[in-house]
């Protein structure tokens, strides 16, 4: 593509009945380039393959600047459709991301909802076939995704509809104020927070459920049950998010307390019984040190980790269960691994409660 600006920084062209997009693949070399067709409003469109000069025609009068496309490695003609089906799971079949859901894509929303549609079901599949997990964890993937999928309809048919498919006095407002009130809204944290969370889609969250228990909660801040597991500060050059690691269960015990050997001794000994429960469960403690280092403890120098995860007061302590997916499963303001065992043992099925009861089961002597 030849023009008069660069080929590092993704453009948005608004004149009248024309939207464009420039993106940025590979340089000067490759690019990618879009632009809506007014005549499809009125289904007046051309039939048949897109001509590169037909493309070059509509990015010219769209962007009002010379362009010359050549070398094309693939064009073609492409209708937004706003769908969804009425379940992601029947029996033994499950649909994920385009499947289950197809839309505009304002706002570039369709990868992130797959991916994250793949996530939510991936680790409930392994947890019924390969821990016995009760089978109605599997219609949570419904609960969970089937309303995130009616948001995502909802906002980029919206986006769709305030952005590329106005015309006449309404597109000429939109051109005018448009510019302006983006630059405004990108320059203020607030709202660049809120559009970011919104777009990346990191600010979801679930509702409570059977799978989804908040249990003893004391603190309103931090993650609740349902809610992504934000990440944090624990130390120089260490991060929640670096614990978090693999697609698996995490245990992770937090507190704010200064503990001492004995204690260390103690968490660390019930979070290695944990370890036991099957399947792949990693397990954290995380805080503070009553003396000098531990490396059986996770050293917190920063009240960032308890501020984020909701330990409020000097003496707090935290036990999450985090899923695979990222999101909390199950959160209590205080360390109880009894009642952590209770959760796992709904969660992961059969043979977590097997697990269990050996645990209980009295040592056999000769």
């Amino acid at each position: 593509m030849e023009w008069p600006f660069d080929h590092t920084q993704f453009r948005i062209f608004m004149n009248g009945d024309r939207i464009a997009l420039f993106l940025p693949l590979q340089g000067a070399t490759r690019s990618r380039v879009m632009t809506t067709d007014p005549a499809a409003r009125d289904g007046t469109a051309p039939a048949g393959p897109l001509t590169l000069p037909e493309l070059q025609a509509a990015l010219r009068e769209a962007m009002r600047v010379p362009v010359t496309l050549s070398e094309p490695v693939w064009t073609t003609r492409y209708k937004a459709h706003l769908r969804q089906v009425e379940r992601y799971r029947v029996g033994r079949a499950f649909l994920v991301g385009d499947a289950a859901h197809i839309h505009s894509p304002a706002g570039g929303q369709g990868m992130n909802t797959g991916l994250q549609d793949a996530a939510n079901l991936a680790w409930k599949l392994a947890a019924v076939l390969r821990t016995g997990a009760d089978d109605a964890l599997l219609d949570t993937y419904h609960d969970e995704r089937h309303p995130v999928g009616e948001q995502l309809l909802r906002f980029t048919d919206r986006l769709y509809k305030v952005a590329a498919d106005l015309h006449g006095w309404r597109a000429s407002l939109r051109d005018a104020v448009g510019p302006f009130l983006l630059g405004r809204m990108s320059a203020m944290p607030a709202p660049h927070r809120k559009a970011f969370r919104r777009l990346s889609q990191i600010g979801l969250a679930y509702k409570p459920g059977a799978f989804t228990v908040n249990e003893r909660l004391y603190s309103l801040k931090g993650p609740h049950a349902g809610h992504r597991a934000p990440d944090a500060r624990i130390g120089t050059g260490r991060q929640m998010f670096d614990l978090l690691q693999g697609y698996q269960l995490h245990v992770v015990a937090i507190s704010r307390r200064h503990l001492d050997d004995g204690e260390i001794a103690e968490l660390t000994a019930q979070l290695h019984s944990i370890e036991a429960f099957g399947g792949r469960i990693a397990t954290h403690l995380v805080g503070r040190v009553a003396g000098r280092r531990d490396e059986r403890v996770e050293h917190v120098d920063s009240v960032d980790v308890f501020e984020r995860y909701g330990l409020p007061h000097e003496d707090s302590q935290a036990l999450f269960v985090v899923r695979p997916d990222g999101y909390v499963a199950w959160r209590m303001d205080d360390i109880d691994f009894d009642a952590c065992r209770r959760f796992l043992a709904g969660l992961h099925g059969g043979l977590a409660a097997a697990c269990e009861a050996r645990r209980r089961a009295p040592a056999l002597t000769p």
